[in-house]
């Protein structure tokens, strides 16, 4: 079975456990939990360019509203002639370091609940860049790359879960191994793809 659609991940779900029509214990509602489910363990566990997006951001305040989404920071810069690349500190070295009395043009960050949090306080308004690592939009809603290219993913770690719900005891561990496996794949393709295979250079000076 082709897996190139979400009605198609979900009916795969179904076709792989046995329980085709099995549609009062296994409803259409819980098989959807399991996907989502599955979403929840891939976008928590990696950290690819598939996950990747840049926005602008308005600074005039010392606290900034993080993007939906947001799962981790992987550069943000005041986007200034010549540009500032911001620092991340822990709260503690932050606080002790920054307070909203002192002002200037910022130069490190921190992260609290939903907020970006910049040091010093900024004197103006700035543009800041972020690119950062997000949590996809369900697919129940939209498709996206990483399904298209490597719809294992999703499979598998519905599957998990769906096996766990069902108590096919003795093939949860088989799917749970192959999310694994199919976690690690995307892991090395995305290096493969944003490095080339090259080896790392180091530059001194």
């Amino acid at each position: 079975m082709a897996i190139t659609t979400y009605a198609e991940l979900t009916a795969a779900v179904r076709d792989w456990l046995g329980r085709t029509n099995d549609t009062v214990y296994l409803t259409a509602a819980r098989v959807d939990d399991m996907v989502r489910l599955a979403e929840v363990d891939i976008y928590e566990r990696l950290r690819i360019r598939d996950m990747e997006q840049s926005a602008a951001l308005t600074i005039s305040a010392q606290t900034v509203a993080l993007p939906t989404g947001f799962l981790g920071v992987r550069r943000l810069y005041l986007d200034v002639d010549p540009r500032v690349e911001m620092d991340f500190m822990a709260a503690p070295h932050f606080w002790a370091e920054f307070s909203a009395t002192v002002t200037g043009k910022p130069y490190a960050y921190t992260i609290e609940g939903e907020n970006i949090v910049v040091g010093p306080a900024p004197d103006s308004t700035y543009t800041g860049r972020i690119l950062y690592w997000r949590r996809l939009p369900a697919l129940s809603g939209a498709l996206n790359s990483l399904f298209t290219n490597q719809p294992d993913l999703f499979l598998y770690g519905a599957l998990s879960h769906a096996a766990g719900f069902t108590k096919d005891a003795d093939d949860l561990p088989g799917y749970q191994a192959a999310f694994a496996r199919a976690l690690a794949r995307a892991d090395a393709s995305n290096e493969r793809d944003r490095y080339g295979g090259a080896p790392l250079r180091m530059r001194v000076g």
